[in-house]
C-alpha cells in the first residue's frame, strides 16, 4: 500500500505567472510530498530525463534533485541508487508508476533499479493587482 506523506522542506519562493486582465497568479512553494517507492527498468525508465548527466549538483539530494525539476518547471521526481542519481520529465507524473510498487528504497533516495517518487508542493493564488 502507497503511504503520502509531507516532508518538511520549504522554501520561500515566490513565483507570478501573468494572468488575464489585471489579474496575477501568486504561487509560493509548499514543500514536496513523497509519493514512495517504484520500480524502474534500464531500458524503459519510468521518467525519460536522467538530469544527473545534465548537471551533476542535481545528485546526492532530495533538495538538489527537486531544484533541478523545479528549474525545468516540472512537478514529479525521483532518486535512484542512495541519490546518485536524479530523474524527471514533463510526463513523470503520469509515468512514475509503469512498473509498479517497489521495496527496498534507502533514506529517501531511492535503490538499484527504485525510485523514491517526490511531488513538488504549490500553493497559488489570484489576486488583483494594484495601481499606483
Amino acid at each position: 500500500m502507497m503511504k503520502l506523506g509531507v516532508m518538511a522542506f520549504v522554501t520561500l519562493q515566490l513565483l507570478f505567472l501573468p494572468s488575464t486582465g489585471e489579474e496575477k497568479l501568486l504561487c509560493i512553494d509548499a514543500g514536496f510530498a513523497s509519493l514512495g517507492c517504484w520500480n524502474d527498468n534500464g531500458g524503459n525508465r519510468a521518467m525519460s530525463v536522467k538530469l544527473h548527466h545534465y548537471k551533476s549538483e542535481c545528485r546526492g539530494s532530495v533538495a538538489r534533485c527537486m531544484k533541478c525539476t523545479k528549474e525545468k518547471h516540472w512537478t514529479v521526481f525521483g532518486l535512484q541508487y542512495k541519490g546518485r542519481e536524479c530523474f524527471s520529465g514533463y510526463d513523470a507524473e503520469d509515468t512514475y508508476k509503469k512498473h509498479g510498487e517497489g521495496s527496498g528504497c534507502e533514506d529517501g533516495l531511492g535503490g538499484w533499479f527504485l525510485n523514491n517518487v517526490y511531488k513538488i508542493l504549490q500553493q497559488c493564488t489570484t489576486g488583483l493587482q494594484s495601481r499606483a
